[in-house]
């Protein structure tokens, strides 16, 4: 699994960076947006981003998190 980082606003982060499967932290571009259930909480992270030539995308389940 990859992690992403970037800046947040709102519910959505732009992506700057992203931590590759083998530890490797790489420059990249995309987004990350976070969905919530009808009451508020917490449901599902969506990240897609580009790093270097390959993309890299991972949703993340809040009860899997």
């Amino acid at each position: 699994m990859g992690q992403f980082a970037g800046s947040m606003t709102g519910d959505k982060m732009t992506v700057s960076q992203v931590t590759l499967r083998d530890g490797r932290a790489v420059p990249a571009t995309g987004s990350c947006e976070i969905f919530r259930d009808k009451d508020g909480r917490l449901s599902t992270i969506s990240c897609l981003a580009k790093a270097r030539p390959r993309p890299v995308a991972a949703n993340f389940v809040a009860s899997r998190i």
